[in-house]
């Protein structure tokens, strides 16, 4: 049953993304979110584009030192109802924890997106 809701979550997120992007000329799709992460900042992020598949977010803003030029570096994607992760990606398992940022933000449903990775140096 946990994993019907994970799945379901999946659905609806893949829905809203295919919706945005019919209803968008300009293919600026996706709508900032925040996150919270596990270093006890806040960022607020854009995926970028439907297209984007790069896994990559593009920093809008924090309440740290993060800055508004950085990129945050995703190689670990999931989503998690509490107790069952349906991962999506992880790209490189082996990589040491070192130095990588774990995020959150809530989806909705019960269902949160969690990523990890690493924000670059800002311009």
């Amino acid at each position: 049953m946990r994993k019907f809701g994970l799945a379901l979550g999946l659905l609806l997120v893949t829905l809203t993304f295919a919706a945005a992007a019919s209803a968008d000329p300009t293919h600026n799709v996706n709508a900032p979110f925040t996150m919270s992460c596990d270093d006890g900042q806040s960022v607020v992020v854009n995926p970028g584009t439907v297209t984007n598949q790069s896994r990559q977010a593009f920093v809008v803003s924090s309440d740290g030192t993060i800055s508004s030029t950085s990129i945050l570096v995703i190689n670990y994607l999931a989503l998690s109802d509490g107790t069952d992760n349906l991962v999506l990606f992880d790209s490189a398992p082996g990589l040491t924890p070192q130095g990588l940022v774990t995020c959150t933000t809530d989806i909705g449903g019960g269902v949160t997106l969690v990523v990890r990775g690493f924000f670059t140096p800002g311009l």
